[in-house]
C-alpha cells in the first residue's frame, strides 16, 4: 500500500513553504511538491517589506538591495513615500524558504508536475506523469491558474479579478542604477493616460539588474505589448543602455476565490487571491496565509476533525489581513476611475498605510 501523507502541498512559493514548515515542525508527515527544480526563475518584482525581512530572518546574502522609499510617479510628477524593505530574486527567496521547510522535516519533491488531482474516501490523490501521491489534507499553493483547484471544480478568477503582468529583467551597472534611480528607492508609475487603465508599472532595482514591470487588469487591456512598450519609452532614459536578459509574463490575482477551503482542500497565496488589489503586493500575504493554514490544519489533524478548517481558516485570515484586502478591493474601482482619483490616492498613500486609506480615509470626501 502506498504511503499516505498527512498533508500534501502543491507549490513551493512563500505560501506553500511556510505551510510546509509550520506543519512539519508540528510533527506531521508533510510533502511539498514543486513542478520545477529549485532554484528557478519566478516572475516577480521581488520587493518585500522590512517586517517580512525581520519575521522570516531573510539573510543579507540573498538581499539584492535595501530600500527606504517609494517614488510614486504620476503624469510626470513625483510623490515621495517612506517605506523600508528589501528587493530580492524570487529564485533565492523561494529556495531559502523551502530550505526552512525541509530543515523542519518536510519532504520536498522537485521536478514533479501535478497533472490532475482526485479525492475518494477522504483521501486526496495527486497524479504526476509517472507517479501518484496521496494525503489526508491537500493545500493548493500553485498560483493562478491553479491546477489543483481546477481539478476540484473551483471557479476560475474572472477577468476583472486578474492582472496581466509583463516583466523585462534589464542588466545595468550598479553605478548607473544608483545614479539614475537612487541607491535606496523603488519606483512605481501610475496613470490612466500613459500607463494603463487599472494597474501600474514599476522599476525595482536589484544589484545590477532592474526589474521593469507593467501590470493591468485583464479586462481593461487593449494591446498588452503596445501598452508595455509605451511604458518602456517613458523610462528609456533609465534603461536605454541596458541589456535585456529575461522577458516574462505572469498572471496575478486582484480579487479572491469565493471560498478558501472545502473538506480538507485549502487554498493559500495567489491560488486563493491573497494579493493587495491596489499595490499588487503578495509575498507577505502568501507567507502569512501559509502559516495560518498550517496552524488551522494542525488543530484539525490533532482533533481528527476536518470540519473545523471551514470555521477557523477564514476567521483567522480576516483577523490577520483578509478584511483589509477586501476593503481595498472595494475602493479599487473608484481609485482607478480617473487620474484625479489616482492622484488623490497617491497623496493619501504618501503619509498613510493603504489599509487605513481603504477602511477610513477614502470615504472622507474633503480629503
Amino acid at each position: 500500500m502506498s504511503k499516505i501523507w498527512d498533508v500534501a502541498i502543491v507549490g513551493s512559493g512563500p505560501a506553500g513553504s511556510t505551510a510546509a514548515m509550520t506543519l512539519a515542525k508540528a510533527g506531521f508527515k508533510t510533502v511539498l511538491i514543486e513542478k520545477d527544480k529549485l532554484p528557478r526563475y519566478k516572475v516577480c518584482g521581488g520587493a518585500i517589506p522590512q517586517e517580512f525581512v525581520e519575521k522570516m530572518k531573510i539573510p543579507n546574502e540573498i538581499i539584492e538591495r535595501k530600500f527606504d522609499s517609494l517614488i510614486l510617479h504620476h503624469l510626470g510628477d513625483e510623490i515621495y513615500r517612506k517605506g523600508e524593505g528589501a528587493c530580492v530574486w524570487r529564485s533565492d527567496l523561494d529556495k531559502y524558504m523551502t530550505d526552512l521547510a525541509v530543515n523542519a522535516n518536510a519532504t520536498l519533491l522537485e521536478g514533479s508536475k501535478i497533472i490532475k488531482a482526485t479525492s475518494k474516501n477522504q483521501i486526496f490523490t495527486l497524479f504526476t506523469y509517472n507517479s501518484k501521491i496521496q494525503s489526508r489534507i491537500l493545500i493548493a499553493a500553485d498560483g493562478v491558474p491553479s491546477t489543483i483547484l481546477k481539478s476540484f471544480g473551483w471557479k476560475s478568477f474572472p477577468q476583472n479579478d486578474i492582472a496581466q503582468t509583463l516583466t523585462y529583467e534589464i542588466k545595468i551597472s550598479e553605478k548607473n542604477i544608483d545614479k539614475r534611480l537612487g541607491e535606496t528607492s523603488m519606483h512605481l508609475y501610475f496613470g490612466k493616460k500613459d500607463i494603463c487603465d487599472i494597474g501600474y508599472a514599476w522599476l525595482f532595482p536589484k544589484r545590477e539588474v532592474i526589474s521593469v514591470g507593467w501590470g493591468c487588469e485583464l479586462s481593461k487591456i487593449k494591446n498588452v505589448r503596445e501598452e508595455f512598450q509605451n511604458f518602456l519609452k517613458i523610462v528609456k532614459n533609465v534603461i536605454h543602455d541596458g541589456k535585456t536578459i529575461k522577458k516574462a509574463a505572469h498572471l496575478v490575482p486582484v480579487g479572491f476565490q469565493n471560498k478558501f477551503n472545502d473538506n480538507g482542500l485549502v487554498a493559500v497565496g495567489d491560488a486563493a487571491g491573497f494579493v493587495d488589489p491596489l499595490s499588487g503586493k503578495g509575498i507577505a500575504y502568501a507567507a502569512s496565509s501559509g502559516v495560518i493554514a498550517g496552524k488551522v490544519i494542525k488543530k484539525a489533524l490533532e482533533e481528527e476533525n476536518k470540519q473545523i478548517i471551514s470555521t477557523e481558516y477564514e476567521k483567522e485570515l480576516n483577523s490577520e489581513f483578509l478584511k483589509a484586502l477586501k476593503a481595498k478591493k472595494k475602493i479599487q474601482p473608484d481609485v482607478y476611475k480617473s487620474d484625479d482619483n489616482i492622484r488623490r490616492f497617491l497623496n493619501l498613500w504618501k503619509d498613510n498605510r493603504s489599509t487605513i486609506i481603504a477602511q477610513k480615509l477614502w470615504d472622507l470626501k474633503d480629503n
